[in-house]
């Protein structure tokens, strides 16, 4: 009898090709459990992983080693009858695939509870704290309702910066100037801007001061009269006391300073016996008539004489006098004496 031997090579990978198929299938056939989930009113447990059923035989369920029946099975996910009574509690739960491999997980099975209220933050204070120090964050409220306070320190002094360029010089302006009544506000803004600036000025006009004492004289006068009038002229630029012929004529002169004239007021004092006439009386600057109207005067009380239209000032140098007439009383001589007073008030 004869017996012919196969080659070892193939002998070899013919006994070898079972090991190297069989490798592969072995290693996914690893079941896995994901999640599970009761459902209380089946009293059914629903087992979500992989590789469950990788053949068509039914993998094996048990809980605490105690098998379930089951309900419903694929690859990934098997429905197994639970234990009619089971005590809520933490269980040991194995499933078994066709490939007799295991996988497990602990898992707690009981009623559920009310759903718990739902937990807050709010944030309390926040403090700076010191350079250098720690931050922290301290919890005032309670584990459900907190109240975070922050405590964050300040950062160090940085260091100090590059000098910037110089600036254009600024400018001020005045604008306008205005002048307001007596008692407003003064007032002073700004037109331009902050380095261009514009000044307006708003100034209240003073109070009107009280009035002045000016400058008084006296003349006397002495006229003895006919049918005719008498005019007599008197110099204010010199004091001078003396006759001026038969119709004598004393007087007693003030020459003001340099001003303008803004009053003039007369008044008569006769002579004791003598009668009280009604004279005429007018300035005369530099020995020239002037625009100031004849004043009459036939009182003893001050009256007020009326003023140019146009103000009459008199500079130093300038020679003021004033004329005074006596009118004539016709045929019958009559002895009319007395003072003439005179008040210049000048501004």
């Amino acid at each position: 009898m004869k017996i012919k031997l196969l080659p070892q090579r193939n002998l070899f990978s013919f006994l070898a090709m079972p090991l190297l198929l069989a490798g592969p299938v072995w290693g996914a056939t690893t079941p896995a459990i994901v999640s599970t989930v009761v459902n209380t009113s089946t009293n059914e447990l629903t087992i979500n992983g992989s590789n469950f059923k990788p053949a068509a035989t039914a993998p094996t369920v048990a809980l605490d080693n105690k098998s379930l029946l089951l309900v419903s099975s694929s690859n990934t996910t098997v429905v197994a009858k639970l234990p009619s009574g089971l005590a809520a509690g933490s269980y040991l739960l194995s499933i078994t695939n066709s490939g007799s491999l295991t996988a497990t997980l602990a898992v707690t099975i009981g009623a559920v509870g009310a759903p718990g209220e739902a937990a807050t933050i709010a944030v309390g204070s926040t403090t700076t704290g010191a350079a250098g120090t720690s931050a922290s964050v301290k919890n005032t409220g309670t584990k459900s309702a907190a109240v975070l306070s922050f405590t964050i320190p300040k950062g160090a002094t940085g260091a100090k910066g590059a000098t910037g360029p110089t600036g254009a010089a600024a400018t001020v302006a005045v604008g306008t100037t205005t002048t307001e009544d007596a008692g407003t506000q003064a007032l002073v803004t700004n037109s331009g801007t902050s380095s261009a600036a514009v000044l307006n000025f708003t100034i209240p006009q003073g109070a009107a001061g009280s009035a002045g004492l000016g400058l008084v004289f006296t003349a006397t006068y002495q006229a003895f009269e006919s049918k005719d009038e008498v005019t007599s002229v008197t110099n204010l630029t010199t004091a001078n006391e003396g006759l001026l012929g038969y119709n004598a004529v004393q007087f007693v002169t003030i020459m003001p300073a340099a001003c303008t004239v803004n009053a003039l007021y007369a008044s008569l004092t006769p002579n004791p016996g003598s009668s009280l006439p009604s004279v005429q009386v007018t300035l005369v600057k530099n020995s020239e008539s002037t625009d100031f109207p004849v004043c009459e005067v036939s009182s003893s009380t001050p009256v007020a004489c009326a003023l140019p239209s146009e103000p009459f000032s008199v500079k130093a140098g300038d020679t003021l006098s004033y004329s005074v007439t006596v009118p004539g009383y016709g045929a019958v001589y009559e002895s009319v004496g007395g003072y003439l007073n005179l008040s210049l008030l000048c501004k």
